[in-house]
């Protein structure tokens, strides 16, 4: 167990609390950022309701953010999701799981610096009037968050919490300044169901685009090895993130619908309705919202970027994958496998970047082929919790049973829509290729899952056992 410790779990200077992995996942979720570049969209689809739509999107995340308390409460595990479906199906799931998820976030995440090092020039350029590349920021906001990741936990939760400070305070100060410059009484008719547009088309439409605002809720799981009490912190951080962020979203949207004077098609015609509502209350102090982006920018790169180095470090050192990158640093990060995650990340933003026409159809791109994997995922985590209550009868005993049956089959009904919105057909291209991608991932991963649990039938005895260290761990530097 000694050389375990030395080299295979994570060993923070200082452990996080409840505060700290709350407000990391809070700022992996990016306010700012999903909101600047989801509101617009989520409006035009279901017009003045498009505030009950998020709110039905942060209902749907609950139920998950519920399966993912139960799982974590039982068995805190820095790979999370990996973990889970492998203890409920084995370990042929955990490889495809694994494989999914990880790369679904480094798309993702490389989807996130493309567009902060183009939200950068673009900032630049109409404030200062100044034109870089956006490459070049790219490569600075990585290379300066790659740094910080692998630090320390703690020195990254500080600028994770500063950075969703910063831009949560700016974006409820222009919605309380656009609610009081208007005059216009606060209403309630965003939140009834009559003032969506088209109705149930219109929330089918709206409801996938609101979905994205809150991944990311599981950003403090991946963080169980380094977090104190994580049988009852890392719960309590994923289902208070969400009813936050709930609260964030829907006073932003109230604000900047009525901002625009409920005109809906202005709205919607705006490339960042945020920003124009920005510009026109705060005037030259607009920038104050740019910087909010920048800095939401930097706080899902990292949140996002420890989450997928910790599930990628968790399920090398567990034997899936590459054991070299299983291993800790100096400092007791899972430093190789955060530099290898950066690596792809970055390649992947300049070159789709490149070959896309830019970084924000770049964003379009990978954000949305990286979104289908992660979202398979989650509606998968419900089924294995099922699963797993019914292999383990002595668990019945210390959770409610609707918990663990009622509402994992609300969560699996939930993530429908959002997935169906991802791989309807008719989409234009390169977006209808994707479905076929992933069937093609999924494919690979089943083969590769099938040979290295023939080659390694001890595979799924390993899966959660640093749980067990976690709670070792923390109960020594207890006493």
């Amino acid at each position: 167990m000694d050389q375990l410790h030395d080299h295979s779990v994570l060993q923070p200077d200082h452990p996080l609390g409840l505060i700290d992995i709350a407000s990391v996942t809070i700022a992996g979720m990016g306010p700012a950022f999903s909101f600047y570049f989801g509101f617009a969209v989520v409006a035009a689809a279901a017009g003045v309701g498009a505030p009950l739509v998020v709110a039905v999107a942060a209902v749907a995340f609950l139920l998950l953010g519920n399966t993912l308390s139960v799982f974590s409460g039982i068995k805190p595990s820095s790979g999370h999701f990996v973990t889970y479906l492998g203890m409920s199906f084995g370990g042929v799931t955990a490889v495809i799981t694994s494989i999914l998820y990880v790369l679904g976030y480094i798309l993702m995440g490389a989807g996130v610096m493309a567009v902060g090092g183009g939200w950068v020039e673009q900032s630049l350029q109409q404030y200062a009037h100044i034109t870089i590349p956006w490459p070049i920021f790219a490569v600075i906001i990585v290379g300066g968050s790659a740094i910080i990741m692998v630090r320390g936990v703690k020195i990254s939760a500080v600028w994770a919490s500063v950075s969703m400070v910063v831009e949560v305070a700016i974006l409820l100060g222009v919605a309380t300044a656009a609610l009081v410059e208007t005059h216009i009484p606060l209403k309630w008719s965003p939140l009834s169901p009559a003032h969506i547009t088209r109705g149930w088309a219109g929330l089918g439409l709206a409801f996938p685009l609101a979905s994205y605002f809150f991944i990311g809720f599981e950003n403090s799981a991946a963080l169980a090895e380094e977090t104190t009490n994580p049988r009852k912190n890392v719960p309590r951080a994923i289902m208070t993130s969400i009813v936050i962020m709930a609260f964030i979203y829907l006073y932003t949207a109230f604000g900047t619908i009525t901002g625009f004077h409920d005109n809906i098609h202005n709205l919607a015609q705006a490339s960042i309705p945020f920003i124009t509502v920005a510009d026109r209350i705060l005037g030259p102090f607009s920038i104050l919202a740019a910087l909010a982006g920048l800095s939401s920018t930097l706080g899902v790169i990292l949140s996002g970027g420890s989450n997928v180095a910790r599930v990628f470090f968790n399920s090398c050192r567990e034997g899936l994958f590459f054991s070299k990158l299983g291993t800790t640093g100096p400092r007791g990060t899972p430093q190789a496998a955060i530099i290898t995650v950066n690596v792809i990340q970055l390649a992947l933003a300049l070159l789709i970047g490149g070959l896309s026409g830019g970084y924000f159809n770049a964003f379009g791109e990978l954000s949305t082929l990286g979104a289908i994997p992660a979202v398979l995922v989650y509606g998968a985590s419900n089924v294995a919790l099922i699963v797993y209550a019914a292999k383990h009868p002595e668990m019945r005993k210390t959770t409610s049973w609707w918990r663990y049956t009622i509402l994992p089959i609300l969560g699996v009904g939930a993530i429908i829509l959002p997935l169906w919105g991802l791989v309807q057909p008719g989409q234009p291209s390169p977006y209808n290729l994707f479905p076929l991608i992933i069937v093609g991932l999924i494919a690979f991963s089943l083969l590769y899952g099938l040979w290295k649990v023939h080659r390694d039938p001890q595979l799924a005895t390993r899966l959660g056992t640093y749980s067990t260290v976690v709670d070792e761990s923390h109960q020594t530097k207890a006493m």
